[in-house]
């Protein structure tokens, strides 16, 4: 062996194929044909322990590092996850909020119609709902939620539909005398027709400022609704309301009749706007 080891340096040697030591390694197999020899530098063989540590330490500090790192980058995408989905969170509370409160509002605003006569239960009517002019931060609603309130108040406190089915007998405006007299006369409401005793209810929204006998009115009851509109009552056989009670609309507040200047069983209906007599049909028929 020694002989074979000194033959191979040699060589090396004088072929000047080496500059340091190497220590040859011969794996020895039956073929010939796989007999070749393996260089080796002796350093490794010296120092093997040494090398193999630090290279073991030097793969597990890059593993180490590599699984920090991955470590921190999923904990930094769970956080922004969990960050995403409370933001989500409360924008989708706050859309809930925000339907359920205009749902609710509609709701309101379609009974309110439905109890005025200007539209059939659980059918939409958009086009009596105003537009709004700008468009709202959903971060701040009390412009929006202030707007709804003004908007169903002001639907409220509007006399609209009729307050009572019937006939319409005798029109606003000039009409001749019921009495027979000669001539015209100034008519400032409508006569609707029905039976005796028949309920009649408020077409809007107000406060009774007069409930009782009044000249031609007979029984009349009169409702102030806000600051631009009043309604007369007339002709009635009983009062259903004190002066000063708050009414809803759909309140029946009398009985048909004919008390005063009358020629039978009706109602006498009156609309006033900023206390100027205004034709009621506009209010009943809304086409």
């Amino acid at each position: 062996m020694k002989k074979i080891l000194d033959f191979f340096t040699k060589l090396s040697l004088r072929k000047g194929l080496t500059l340091v030591r190497k220590t040859t390694v011969i794996f020895i197999n039956t073929d010939p044909r796989f007999k070749k020899p393996i260089l080796i530098p002796t350093f490794f063989l010296e120092y093997w322990k040494f090398i193999s540590v630090s290279a073991l330490l030097f793969l597990g500090l890059g593993v180490y590092s590599f699984i920090l790192i991955t470590k921190m980058y999923f904990m930094e995408q769970q956080n922004e996850i969990h960050a995403q989905n409370e933001r989500n969170k409360t924008f989708s509370q706050e859309l809930s909020r925000q339907y359920d409160f205009i749902t609710r509002q509609i709701s309101e605003v379609n009974k309110l119609l439905v109890s005025k006569g200007i539209q059939k239960p659980n059918q939409k009517n958009v086009e009596l709902v105003p537009k709004i002019s700008s468009p709202l931060d959903l971060a701040d609603n009390s412009q929006f939620e202030n707007y709804i309130e003004e908007f169903k108040q002001e639907i409220a406190n509007t006399p609209v539909g009729s307050p009572i089915d019937g006939q319409i007998t005798s029109s606003f405006g000039f009409r001749s005398n019921p009495f027979g007299a000669s001539g015209r006369e100034s008519h400032k409401g409508l006569d609707i027709s029905a039976p005796h005793g028949r309920p009649v209810k408020c077409t809007a929204e107000g406060k009774v400022v007069f409930a009782g006998y009044r000249g031609d009115y007979g029984n009349l009851v009169v409702i102030s609704h806000g600051d631009e509109y009043q309604t007369y009552y007339g002709h009635l056989s009983e009062i259903l309301v004190k002066e000063g009670q708050e009414v809803k609309a759909s309140t029946f507040i009398g009985k048909v009749g004919s008390t005063g200047r009358s020629t039978g069983p009706h109602l006498h209906y009156e609309i006033l706007r900023n206390n100027k007599k205004i034709n009621p049909k506009t209010f009943i028929n809304l086409n």
